[in-house]
């Protein structure tokens, strides 16, 4: 097998490349033997993995002879999706692209029977190996303290066999104790159970495959290279499955980041990385070094984090949007009050922005599950729709699962943990001693429960424990199984919608659908639907399948395969059921809420958001205890994980925590503290302690990274005043801790979305509203202790005093911007920007330039002169300000700003302009136009101008802009406008795929 076969139709080489940068192209087109693609997040590994492979069938490599490894049945969905749009002719098909498991499950059901598995296995699915270890458990009265209850000896057992440790490698291990020796017991009988009931577990799969490949290399010699996605998250046995994948080429790509490597719990080695340098010693890795997802100050946060881990190699990042919003720290007085603020503080954005976000742009990211209680809550008061991502799987409802496991039992009835479950469903007069001395006899007797079962009905042995119509039921039950088998054997057409014909016919033989209106009487409307998603879905796959478009057979190979004997309706049947038993896509409880059409926000723990973003993140309790978790030992997987939480975000990123805690066993409140990741003085120079006052440049920076269209000045407005909600975020309670002024005698949103507050008065502060904005009416506004932004709660244009203005401010700001913001302030400004080979140096500052602003420091000559450090967002850094802006009143006019230049320069880290321009982009850039030619005077420009910034839309800052500004808190560099739009390239992915996104 060592030719390789051209594609049938010729492939266009620039589609592949086309929208790549630089290094992502060497990274495709490389010629190394063995890769490493390290891609931090947001920097397009997904489309570099694709595009790696559309290459080698470009370069005619047999798709047959390509392995494609992922680690969710989404992931390969989207990348055949993918990979079709590029080269088409169905290629994809193909390709052996899957989960490890389910390429593991295809080369088993092929090649099986060389190592003595019977073809017609079985696959254990989360479900069944719980109730296997409980009815262990019990039948033998174990203790289940010490962790011996069914979810943790679970959990034991698969790590265990992640590192290829038996039962008597594990007792032979551990020291003679009542715990390990009830443990191995446990794992010796769940391993017996499994055998007799012809199951293999999840981690069987992979093992017996590496059995299988050990004994029997030939199986896998026609494979030509080998590709593996998500590598950090590995283990040694898939890491050695790799190997033996590739042994007979030694090919290899892998895509990875050390920097997201959070399965340690399952068993992930995060070294695997530098193992396979060390067995492959020509390894050749690349770096990804561009972020296409987040804005620079969520991904200067991001990295502060990350980088506290000292042992991890230094790798540079640059953005490539613009500085944008300051990422919000939030203290609360209680969890209850955290979920209540992140509920108010929801439906704010979205009245802010004119409904530029809907719900489905906003996702609440937490540790673990518990702490979503209270969100919840919140959510259903405030009427804001949601979901769970971490919800029931779909073939896992109960409604769903007797179906399949009565599927389970036709084609293998001696899967006996299927057998127990139907046996009595719909009621055939079983009871508890029934299934007792079935199992009891089935066990005496070496056999499995569905040959007693048969024996019984026929009345061939008697049974105390079952009555008359107990055996009147069995011969029913054996009947229907043996009817429903013998139409699928006889059945020689290849049509699918037989498929659906024999399901049905078996629904109706146990009368299933009466039973299910029995037992749900108040939601059998939406359970049923359930069931036909079940048999649509099924006739779906067979019919694919026997298409040839999903999983079609292994090439033959040297080693030979097992003939198949059983129907093609069987063979589909059956492989439908071992991919529903590996379905890794879950789903989420109906959304709750007012049901406008505005999406649903999403709900997820941080590990089931891995590859996942949003325009919006929500982090809440970001406290020791939580983050890092109380019972995990290792503190850098747990700064991980919440790095990779903070960079799902793509434009505002939230974090909060509560002051106090409720005790579990006394009830008692108990003081929490800041997560140590967190507590670094440097990153709370990068965040603010509110939520962002929203300015019309902000919105046109959302609308253009997420390819809308900006909502006008008059939406706006008509939002804000339906909504009754404030510019700014100032939810308070009465023991807010980060409060100054007091709070209000109740949360002014309690009515939900579309409700108008209820203000209290508190220190002379008295509400108001004009034009839908809250106001204070008072003489001073209160100030917020912030470090490096200054928003105002009055109704006032700041004119600060200060030389310098943060660039991580509020109102997602540019580098631009901040230069007009320098000009209102009337500084003047030269840059002289300078290319460099491989490192950006910022410009030089002329010492006379700063001369007007005596509260600003004068830089030395040498230090104007001093070289500035590479532009990548690592060495971005802001320092607080030393004093605050004056307050002035909102009748003053607002300031003159720079005459726009026409001439730009691009930086070798800048984004290549844009060829053409979307509709929307050209939408937003003829509004962007239109309010410098004719500046609104409305308070919502008030707003904008007060918060900081002109209203004008500037190009993405560089990261030269970016660390020249950082280098010289007392400097500035002039920056050049375009004429034309910017080009836009964070497009947000979703969780029902991509669209369109350039880079990825």
């Amino acid at each position: 097998m060592e030719s390789s076969q051209s594609p049938d139709t010729p492939v266009d080489v620039d589609m592949v490349l086309d929208g790549l940068n630089r290094v992502q192209r060497e990274a495709v087109t490389s010629e190394a033997e063995v890769l490493q693609i390290l891609a931090p997040p947001g920097s397009g590994k997904t489309r570099t993995l694709t595009s790696r492979v559309a290459w080698l069938l470009a370069n005619g490599m047999n798709p047959s002879n390509i392995i494609v490894a992922t680690f969710t049945n989404k992931a390969s969905k989207e990348m055949k999706e993918r990979i079709s749009k590029m080269i088409g002719g169905g290629l994809e098909h193909r390709l052996i692209i899957g989960t490890f498991h389910s390429i593991a499950t295809r080369y088993l059901r092929k090649y099986g029977h060389l190592i003595g598995l019977p073809s017609g296995f079985g696959i254990a699915d989360t479900s069944d190996s719980a109730t296997i270890i409980s009815r262990i458990i019990k039948k033998n009265k174990y203790s289940t303290m010490d962790g011996n209850d069914a979810g943790n000896v679970k959990s034991r057992i698969s790590n265990l066999k992640s590192k290829m440790q038996s039962v008597d490698e594990y007792i032979a291990s551990q020291k003679k104790s009542s715990h390990n020796d009830e443990f191995a017991k446990i794992y010796s009988q769940y391993e017996k159970d499994l055998k007799s009931s012809n199951l293999l577990d999840f981690d069987d799969l992979l093992l017996r495959c590496l059995d299988l490949l050990r004994a029997h290399p030939l199986c896998v010699s026609n494979i030509e290279t080998v590709l593996i996605d998500e590598f950090q998250d590995t283990n040694l046995v898939q890491f050695d499955l790799m190997c033996l994948f590739a042994s007979r080429r030694n090919k290899i790509t892998i895509v990875g980041d050390p920097d997201q490597s959070i399965y340690g719990f399952r068993a992930a080695e995060i070294g695997n990385l530098n193992t396979m340098r060390d067995v492959y010693p020509h390894t050749i890795v690349i770096n990804l070094e561009e972020n296409y997802r987040s804005s620079a100050a969520i991904l200067t946060c991001s990295l502060e984090v990350i980088e506290q881990d000292k042992s991890r190699p230094q790798k540079g990042i640059t953005p490539t949007h613009e500085v944008g919003i300051s990422p919000v720290l939030r203290q609360l007085p209680s969890a209850d009050a955290e979920a209540r603020w992140i509920a108010q503080e929801v439906l704010r954005l979205r009245a802010v922005t004119g409904n530029l976000f809907s719900f489905d742009d906003i996702a609440i990211l937490v540790r673990s599950g518990g702490l979503a209680r209270e969100i919840e809550t919140q959510m259903t008061q405030k009427c804001i729709p949601y979901r769970l991502l971490a919800g029931i799987k779909f073939f896992e409802r109960a409604e769903v699962k007797t179906v399949l496991d009565y599927l389970r039992v036709i084609l293998d009835p001696n899967n006996n943990e299927a057998l127990l479950r139907v046996l009595n469903t719909p009621r055939r007069g079983l009871g508890d001693k029934a299934f007792k001395e079935l199992s009891a006899m089935a066990e005496k007797k070496e056999t499995s429960i569905w040959n007693i079962v048969q024996k019984a009905a026929r009345g061939d042995i008697k049974m105390g424990g079952i009555s008359s119509p107990g055996i009147v039921g069995l011969s029913k039950f054996v009947k229907v199984i043996k009817d429903t088998q013998n139409a699928l054997k006889s059945e020689e057409s290849d049509d699918p919608q037989m498929v659906s014909k024999i399901i049905q016919s078996l629904l109706e033989k146990i009368d299933y659908k009466v039973f299910v209106a029995e037992k749900l009487q108040g939601e059998f409307d939406d359970r049923w639907q359930h069931v036909e998603e079940f048999i649509t879905q099924a006739v779906e796959f067979c019919e694919n399948l026997i298409a040839g478009i999903d999983e079609p057979d292994l090439p033959d190979t040297e080693a030979g395969g097992e003939p198949v004997e059983e129907s093609v309706l069987a063979v589909a049947l059956g492989k439908f059921l071992a991919t529903a038993a590996l379905a890794s896509v879950k789903e989420g409880p109906e959304a709750t809420g007012n049901g406008d059409g505005a999406g649903v926000l999403t709900i997820s723990t941080i590990h089931n958001a891995k590859g996942l973003e949003w325009p919006i993140v929500f982090i809440p309790g970001c406290y020791t205890g939580s983050i890092p978790h109380s019972r995990s030992d290792d503190h850098d997987e747990e700064r991980r994980l919440l790095y990779v939480a903070m960079t799902r975000a793509q434009a505002l990123l939230y974090l909060s925590y509560p002051s106090e805690l409720r005790d579990r066993k006394s009830g008692e409140m108990q003081d929490s503290n800041l997560c140590s990741f967190l507590a670094e003085s440097k990153l709370k120079t990068l965040m603010t302690d509110r939520g962002p006052s929203i300015t019309l440049e902000s919105i046109l920076s959302f609308s253009n990274i997420m390819s809308r269209a900006c909502p006008t000045q008059e939406t706006v407005q008509a939002t804000i005043n339906a909504a009754g909600l404030s510019m700014l975020d100032d939810w308070v309670e009465s023991d807010d801790p980060t409060s100054k002024y007091g709070g209000y005698s109740k949360d002014p949103y309690e009515g939900g979305y579309g409700s108008q507050p209820q203000y209290g008065v508190k220190r002379g502060y008295q509400r108001s509203s004009s034009n839908g904005f809250s106001t204070y009416s008072s003489y001073s506004a209160p100030a917020y202790n912030r470090t490096n932004s200054y928003p105002s709660t009055s109704r006032t244009t700041m004119t600060s005093k200060l030389s310098v203005h943060s660039t991580t401010m509020q109102g997602f700001k540019s580098a631009n911007s901040h230069m007009h913001t320098l000009a209102n302030s009337k500084l003047e400004c030269e840059a002289d920007i300078r290319k460099a080979s491989m490192k950006r140096k910022s410009d030089k500052i002329s010492e006379e330039n700063l001369g007007s602003q005596p509260s600003q420091p004068k830089a030395s000559k040498k230090q104007a002169g001093k070289d500035k450090p590479q532009n990548t967002v690592t060495n971005y850094f802001r320092k607080p300000s030393d004093g605050l802006p004056e307050p002035q009143p909102i009748s003053q006019a607002p300031k003159a700003t720079l005459e726009k230049k026409e001439k730009f320069i691009y930086l070798s880290s800048s984004p290549e302009r844009l060829s053409s321009k979307s509709d929307v982009i050209t939408q937003n850039c003829q509004l962007r136009d239109q309010m410098r030619k004719n500046p609104p005077t409305s308070t919502f420009t008030s707003v904008a101008g007060m918060i900081g910034g002109s209203t004008s839309y500037t190009a993405p800052t560089t990261m030269s802009r970016m660390a020249a500004a950082a280098a010289n808190p007392g400097s500035s560099t002039s920056s050049s406008t375009t004429s034309g739009s910017t080009k836009t390239l964070g497009m947000r992915r979703t969780m029902t795929g991509w669209n369109n996104r350039q880079h990825k």
